[in-house]
């Protein structure tokens, strides 16, 4: 076996020798990278031109984005990076925005995209320089390779012919560790450009670029322009009616701002869309859950139920100014009375517990309870009570936990017994009646009245605990019989 190792990966090393790829008027050394059956290439995809307003450094786009492009042939490579550096001693007005180290895991045969946010001091001496950016491509089961590109600051000229025209995000509120997508539409003249780039700008921080794919529809048009999909945030020979898709993942919880961007060459000079700006900044909340349980789903009147509430935060940024609550006035509610000390803190104008959480640290979790009591005076029958809580951060709008629910089955269920002594009885001898009644229902039993007609051929000597007589009957007026009371 370890002879057959050997020779394989030097039958790998023949094959596989420095190729060049050439894209337009770009050109990246993409050498081929071996590993033991592993092969990863990766070549720059990035229009060389950035630059500042021609009239005023101070208005327009200062930050541009950067893309690479990597495949991954044969099998999985394995703890892939990428990283990106800028030549030292060049223009020391252009600088890397983006986290130079991006992390892509295990990622499996196919083509992928690295994107890096650059930016410009906004000072009229970086027109005209230049600077050198380098980007890497690395796995654990594979060789690094390498591309790079020449970035170049131009004058740039504000164009209203280059418009944004709508935006989207979906789903339009995203968590940390979720991937998102942001469709952009954007016009130009009806005509071809030599260049054309169409890109919003971000925080690289918050948010990382994964896809892009871009749709140009044609309009009227006298020169070779076409309708195309592409992959890329530079074409050549394209215009008109843009759309754009990116997809997105949501690193850390936070706003960032969205600087939606159009950049072409026609002629000699470099034009931007007059409505650039930050016009949809995108909010990402930290990975929030609340899930509600109750110890009872079926209770007693009178009994005390324990609500707990599990909280956690599955992303990895933290979440600050955490509160939790629970309102008492949610469905059949009126019948819980909150237990005092039983956790948070009881507000009883608005019916409200409320626990101040304050931060969840990322990747953890924690929980909160507290005590209810049923009321005796339910009515009879079957009652559900619901009940469902609510947590919200400084980050992140107000989410909802699950409902839960109780049951509380009432009744009244009354039971008579009497019994005669002595039995036989002779004629003229007294007959002592005894009398036993009980509630074993749930609830109490209002208003009771218990009746006993004379027997035929007795008459009426006395009777206890109140009871009288009334046109033949011993009445008694029990009133209230509590669940479970016999008497």
């Amino acid at each position: 076996m370890s002879f057959i190792k050997k020779s394989l990966n030097y039958l790998l090393v023949l094959m596989f020798l420095v190729q060049s790829t050439t894209v337009g008027n770009l050109i990246g050394s993409a050498k081929a990278v071996t590993g033991a059956t592993l092969n990863i290439n990766i070549a720059n995809y990035t229009w060389n031109k950035i630059g500042l307003d021609s009239n005023n450094v101070n208005v327009g786009p200062n930050q541009f984005l950067v893309q690479s492009k990597f495949t991954v042939s044969d099998t999985t490579a394995i703890n892939v990076t990428t990283s990106a550096a800028l030549e030292s001693g060049a223009s020391p007005y252009v600088h890397l925005v983006s986290n130079p180290i991006q992390n892509f895991g295990n990622l499996a045969p196919g083509t992928y995209n690295a994107f890096y946010v650059v930016k410009i001091d906004r000072n009229a001496l970086a027109y005209d320089t230049d600077k050198k950016i380098t980007i890497k491509v690395d796995a654990d089961n594979a060789s690094q390779d390498s591309a790079e590109r020449t970035l170049v600051v131009e004058k740039i000229l504000s164009q209203n012919r280059n418009q944004i025209t709508s935006y989207s995000v979906n789903p339009p509120n995203p968590t940390v560790g979720s991937t998102f997508t942001l469709t952009m539409h954007s016009e130009t003249s009806a005509h071809c450009f030599t260049n054309l780039a169409t890109y919003p700008t971000f925080n690289p921080n918050i948010l990382q670029l994964l896809n892009v794919s871009t749709t140009y529809n044609v309009g009227v048009d006298s020169g070779p322009c076409q309708e195309a999909s592409e992959s890329d945030i530079w074409t050549k020979d394209h215009g008109d009616n843009i759309t754009s898709v990116l997809t997105f993942r949501a690193l850390a919880a936070g706003t960032s701002p969205m600087y939606y961007l159009i950049l072409d060459n026609s002629g000699s000079s470099y034009h931007y869309n007059d409505d650039y700006g930050d016009i949809n900044p995108i909010t990402v909340s930290p990975a929030l859950d609340l899930t509600k349980s109750v110890d009872k789903t079926k209770a007693n009147p009178g009994e005390t139920i324990t609500y707990t509430l599990n909280y956690s935060n599955t992303g990895n940024a933290p979440a600050t100014g955490v509160k939790i609550s629970d309102s008492f006035a949610q469905q059949n509610q009126q019948y819980l009375t909150y237990v005092d000390g039983s956790g948070g803190t009881w507000f009883p104008d608005t019916k409200t517990v409320l626990f101040d959480i304050g931060t969840i640290a990322a990747s953890t979790n924690g929980s909160v309870s507290f005590q209810a009591k049923i009321s005796e005076n339910i009515p009879i029958g079957t009652t559900i009570i619901k009940n469902l809580a609510f947590m919200a951060s400084n980050e992140s709008a107000i989410i909802q936990s699950n409902c839960v629910s109780t049951t509380v089955s009432t009744n009244v269920d009354l039971e008579i017994t009497k019994t005669a002594t002595p039995n036989p009885v002779r004629a003229g001898n007294e007959i002592i009646y005894a009398i036993t009644f009980s509630n074993i229902g749930n609830v109490a039993a209002h208003d009771v009245v218990l009746t006993d007609p004379i027997p035929a051929n007795t008459f009426f000597v006395s009777a206890s605990n109140g009871g009288v007589l009334d046109s033949g009957t011993v009445v008694w007026n029990i009133g209230t019989l509590n669940a479970q009371e016999s008497r």
